[in-house]
């Protein structure tokens, strides 16, 4: 993925909420480079709305600055999935680093398909929005 240097922080962000979502195909990250700063904000915005918040529970649990860095989409997963409450949610962080890494993979996956059951238009989903922009930008390249 090429990133724009004064959008880094930004690509960051939109790249762990990717890692967030269950449909994200490689073809996303070719049209996330072609984007221009404008359509990359909205794009983030968008896997915002369609990514679960911080649950109430998870709000209130410590999370050690070394479990977000080593494990950030699993962490993100684990605080943002509203079926776990705050014991679950400690349970969870204490196992990570005991692990393995299809441990880590199969419960990332089972957290984020529990997540999509959000009723809206298909017209403002993250992939659509990847279609939309790839289709402007004549299959990659920004116009």
């Amino acid at each position: 993925m090429l990133v724009r240097a004064a959008e880094r922080q930004r690509y960051d962000r939109v790249a762990l909420l990717l890692l967030l979502q269950h449909d994200v195909t490689p073809g996303w990250y070719a049209t996330l480079s072609a984007m221009s700063s404008g359509e990359l904000a909205e794009f983030e915005a968008l896997l915002e709305a369609f990514t679960p918040p911080i649950s109430e529970a998870a709000a209130k649990v410590s999370v050690p600055a070394e479990l977000r860095e080593r494990y950030p989409a699993l962490v993100e997963s684990i605080v943002r999935s509203p079926q776990l409450d705050g014991k679950q949610v400690r349970y969870w962080l204490d196992r990570l680093p005991k692990l393995t890494d299809e441990q880590r993979d199969n419960l990332v996956d089972s957290l984020r398909k529990q997540w999509w059951i959000i009723a809206g238009d298909p017209g403002r989903s993250p992939q659509a929005f990847i279609d939309r922009v790839t289709l402007q930008h004549g299959g990659l390249g920004p116009s």
